[in-house]
C-alpha cells in the first residue's frame, strides 16, 4: 500500500513539474514577446521623435542659410555702396580742385565773356562775381558796352550771376551750380542703389 501511494505522489509531482516548465516556459515565451513588443514600440517611437528632431534641424538650418545668405547679400551691397560714395566723392573733389584751376586760365575769361553775349540785359539788371573776378568782369563787360553794376561776393569757385528784378529775369553760370548739377545727376545715373525690399530682407 505503501508502495503503491509513493508511486501515485511521484507521478503527482511529475505531472506538477511537467506543467510547472511547460507555464514557466509559456510564461517566459509571454514575457519576451512582450518585451520585443516594448522594445518595438520605443525604438519606432525613438525614431519618430529623432525624424522630427532632424527635421526640425534642417529646418533650422535652411532658415539661418537663407537668413545668412540675404545678410551677406546686404551687407556686400551696402561696403560697394559706401566705396562707390567715396569713389564719387573723392572724383568730386579732384573735378573742383580742377575748376578752380580753370578759373586762372584764359579761357576762364573766354567762358565768362561768351555766357555775357547770351544774355539779353537791361539798365535795372546787376552782376553778381565773386572778389576775385570783380575786376576781369569789369574788362568784360566795358569790351562788350555793357554799363550794368558790379556786386562782388563770396562764391567758392567761379562765374557769374545775372539778376533783373524788374524783368525777373536770374540767370546763373556759377561753376558751384554746375558742379552741383553734374554731381546730383552723376549719382542718381551712374550706380545703383539699395532696394527697400531687400534692405528689409
Amino acid at each position: 500500500m505503501e508502495e503503491e501511494e509513493k508511486k501515485i505522489l511521484e507521478a503527482i509531482k511529475a505531472d506538477v513539474s511537467a506543467n510547472a516548465d511547460l507555464v514557466e516556459e509559456r510564461v517566459n515565451a509571454e514575457t519576451k514577446a512582450m518585451q520585443e513588443d516594448q522594445i518595438e514600440f520605443f525604438r519606432k517611437g525613438l525614431e519618430k521623435e529623432n525624424e522630427t528632431y532632424l527635421e526640425g534641424e534642417l529646418q533650422d538650418l535652411r532658415q539661418y542659410a537663407a537668413t545668412k545668405s540675404s545678410t551677406d547679400r546686404m551687407n556686400t551691397r551696402k561696403q560697394l555702396l559706401e566705396l562707390r560714395q567715396q569713389l564719387v566723392s573723392e572724383l568730386f573733389d579732384e573735378v573742383r580742385s580742377d575748376l578752380k584751376a580753370f578759373t586762372k586760365t584764359p579761357a576762364y575769361e573766354e567762358y565768362l565773356r561768351k555766357n555775357v553775349k547770351q544774355l539779353k540785359t537791361t539798365p535795372s539788371g546787376y552782376f553778381v562775381v565773386r572778389v576775385q573776378d570783380e575786376a576781369l568782369m569789369k574788362k568784360i563787360l566795358e569790351e562788350e558796352g555793357l554799363a550794368n553794376p558790379l556786386k562782388a561776393v563770396y562764391m567758392p569757385i567761379g562765374g557769374f550771376q545775372y539778376v533783373d528784378a524788374d524783368a525777373r529775369m536770374e540767370y546763373t553760370c556759377m561753376l558751384k551750380d554746375r558742379l552741383q548739377d553734374a554731381e546730383q545727376w552723376f549719382r542718381e545715373h551712374s550706380g545703383f542703389n539699395l532696394d527697400e525690399s531687400e534692405e528689409q530682407a
